[in-house]
């Protein structure tokens, strides 16, 4: 046997035993998660735009049924030919209330993200726009619709538009857009056809 412990072979060779090393490796750096971002809910404007959408379609689907029912009831109703169109007016008017309650929904975005790069509304079917302060946003009051049956809080309709040429309106509670220009060169009007109620 070698003197290192290796047991020869037939031919006299020594083998040797390869043994396990354990190498160790640096610990790996450890980032800071980022912090959170700032987020408004667009809580007032959507409760509107779901009430106004359930008004509507429940409005006109109430009238559908108020006038099919008419329709069915008329003297000659058993007469070929009498109710062709009935069914006719029935899909038009299932189509014109989902149509509605979609456009009614759609003004008012989800949220708004305060993100470094600028801010980020958020629609109502996930479209992301983002303002970004150096593209002078102009922000516009164009409508400030009343508190009642429709609206427990405050609402406005604003229109963001900016150099560019963008230009959207959105449904939003008071003060939700507040801050969103971001830059001294901005500009922030009020819409003179909007009516001014006396405080």
């Amino acid at each position: 046997m070698s003197p290192g412990g290796s047991p020869p072979t037939c031919r006299g060779e020594d083998v040797t035993v390869a043994r396990a090393v354990r190498i160790r490796r640096g610990t790996r750096a450890t980032h800071p998660a980022p912090p959170p971002v700032p987020v408004r809910e667009n809580r007032a404007g959507s409760r509107r735009a779901r009430r106004v959408a359930a008004t509507y379609t429940g409005s006109l689907s109430l009238l559908t049924a108020l006038l099919a029912v008419l329709d069915a009831t008329r003297p000659d109703a058993g007469r070929p030919g009498v109710q062709d169109g009935l069914d006719l007016f029935l899909g038009v008017a299932v189509l014109l209330a989902a149509a509605s309650a979609a456009y009614a929904v759609t003004a008012a975005p989800r949220r708004v993200e305060l993100r470094p790069e600028g801010w980020v509304v958020v629609g109502r079917w996930g479209r992301r726009r983002t303002w970004a302060p150096g593209l002078r946003i102009r922000v516009e009051i164009v409508r400030r619709l009343p508190v009642g049956m429709l609206s427990p809080e405050p609402v406005d309709a604003v229109r963001l538009s900016d150099r560019t040429g963008r230009s959207v309106v959105y449904e939003v509670g008071r003060g939700l857009l507040d801050g969103i220009e971001g830059a001294p060169s901005a500009v922030t009007r009020e819409d003179p056809r909007v009516h001014r109620r006396p405080a």
